[in-house]
């Protein structure tokens, strides 16, 4: 029978405090990456922040947003939580997302809460470079338009 010898036994164990020493800073990372996720839905932007050591913020116009996508992998189903990918117009060539909001339930709820806030600013003219507002014509707009075509071209008759 072989006994390790004692140099063994504190290689052994330094390298066990080592590795649970990296589990409970990974750990503590993750919670604090999660806990400094925040997003703010405001009528015409969002407005976002996240990070531990290297902050990042930002505003993006809801006339900027292209793509909404919700990203679910095994674990996240499992956790019942999954990861919402913002794009906008001047990311959609990119592979990364603008704005990754992570660890959320209910995404899909919130990207249609978004999608519904970007369809809205796309029918309002707000100065903020979106599209201008759709009139759509009615059936009294068409006649008149008609009629002062008709009007037009009986004047060039004549």
């Amino acid at each position: 029978m072989i006994i390790a010898s004692e140099p063994d036994w504190i290689i052994t164990g330094i390298t066990l405090i080592g590795v649970l020493i990296l589990i409970v800073i990974f750990v503590a990372w993750v919670r604090l990456y999660y806990v400094s996720i925040w997003y703010e839905l405001k009528d015409a932007e969002m407005s976002w922040k996240r990070g531990v050591w290297f902050r990042r913020t930002g505003i993006v116009p809801y006339n900027r947003i292209t793509n909404l996508d919700v990203i679910q992998g095994p674990v996240m189903r499992r956790l019942g939580i999954s990861t919402l990918s913002i794009q906008t117009a001047g990311n959609s060539g990119q592979a990364v997302p603008k704005i990754r909001i992570e660890g959320i339930e209910n995404a899909d709820d919130l990207r249609e809460l978004i999608r519904s806030l970007v369809r809205q600013s796309g029918m309002r003219n707000d100065g903020t470079g979106g599209a201008p507002s759709i009139t759509v014509p009615t059936d009294q707009n068409i006649i008149e338009e008609l009629v002062k075509i008709r009007t037009l071209l009986e004047q060039q008759k004549k």
